[in-house]
């Protein structure tokens, strides 16, 4: 329809004469009839103006499909969540841009984009700069544009990551100095307000993120370095730590249906690996390096099987939640990432050993190819 039809509809839906409707817009009612009978159209300055008599937004005039429009974005979005939930990185940023292209001010593309950049920036040394700053400007055009709380916070959220990356310490310490502490987040305000079982499988699976969390910070307190250079961990402090959170693992999942931990174990396990090497304890680090070995292998297996993301932790923690409780992103799975260890000559010193030849055929055998 044109947009003289459009007015003609709505004026007679809301019960306006064409005199009323001039005299609102301080025109003749022969104007009003010209637009009607499609001669001609109003001026642009009068659009807001008859989207405010007739109570419907601009696009409504224009005859823009909001919905469509809408329902596309989400296809889009949806479908590049797929692509890099199931490592497809590249095919991922190759739509977003193109839907850009359609979509210039679409905010929740923008973010979706800026996501994946910032993963590969951290896998692709050569490209990293140009990604980060890629992300940088789509993060900012965010945050310049958008009122919407939950875009936004996202956007600050990979504003920050980059920022940190390309040396703009002090932005990204603005940025997240001004976000919401734990006390004020949305998770815990969720905690107070469901009810019943809602309430009981939000906490549980806030217990299984934060975890998720604690783990990671625990593996990687050896890597920080103190100001005057000294770290706070000896190499056996460092070891004990991780065997630490393989207590704490083992505890929580009585009935070693570790599901996504498997990602834990195989960090864990990875780390023991070099501790041992370094330590001269080869016996102990082909131990751990198999355990990373069998760990990558489950975590893949998860993760490429659609029959195993219905099942659930059997451990009286964490029973009856999923085992894939958030898709792990990467470019590569977990046994790829091994390999690129084993290819990089990172555990040459185990060469020599038997069992050693024995985990790089497994690996290599157990590949997945996404």
């Amino acid at each position: 329809m044109s947009i003289g039809v459009i007015i003609k509809k709505l004026r007679r839906e809301r019960d306006i004469t064409q005199d009323q409707l001039a005299e609102y817009l301080g025109i003749t009612s022969r104007a009003v009839s010209q637009w009607e009978c499609e001669r001609t159209a109003p001026d642009i300055s009068q659009l807001p103006i008859l989207a405010n008599i007739f109570n419907v937004s601009a696009d409504v005039l224009l005859e823009i499909d909001i919905n469509g429009k809408e329902k596309r974005i989400k296809e889009i979005v949806d479908k590049a969540v797929n692509y890099y939930t199931n490592y497809q990185l590249e095919e991922a940023v190759d739509l977003l841009r193109e839907s850009l292209k359609e979509y210039p001010n679409s905010h929740i593309i923008m973010v979706n984009l800026a996501l994946v950049l910032k993963i590969l920036a951290s896998h692709n040394k050569e490209k990293r700069n140009d990604y980060l700053l890629e992300t940088v400007t789509l993060c900012e055009k965010v945050l310049a544009e958008s009122t919407d709380t939950i875009i936004r916070n996202m956007a600050i959220h990979h504003l920050c990551t980059a920022y940190n990356f390309i040396g703009e310490n002090k932005k990204a310490l603005t940025l997240a100095n001004g976000l919401p502490d734990k006390y004020s987040s949305k998770e815990n305000m969720l905690k107070q307000i469901l009810k019943g079982t809602e309430k009981y499988k939000h906490i549980q699976k806030e217990i299984a993120l934060d975890l998720f969390y604690i783990f990671e910070d625990i593996a990687n307190l050896n890597f920080n370095v103190f100001d005057d250079g000294s770290q706070a961990y000896n190499l056996d402090e460092c070891i004990a730590l991780q065997y630490k959170i393989l207590d704490i693992i083992n505890i929580l999942f009585e009935n070693n249906d570790f599901g996504e931990y498997n990602l834990t174990l195989v960090t864990i396990h990875r780390n023991l690996t070099f501790y041992h090497i370094e330590k001269k304890d080869y016996e102990s680090a082909l131990k751990h390096f198999e355990c990373a070995a069998n760990h990558a292998i489950m975590f893949d297996t998860i993760y490429s099987n659609i029959d195993e993301s219905d099942k659930e932790y059997s451990s009286l923690l964490f029973r009856g939640m999923k085992t894939t409780l958030s898709k792990h992103v990467s470019p590569m799975n977990e046994t790829q990432e091994l390999l690129n260890i084993i290819d990089n000559h990172q555990l040459d010193l185990l060469r020599p050993f038997a069992k050693y030849n024995i985990i790089e055929e497994k690996l290599r055998n157990n590949v997945k190819s996404f």
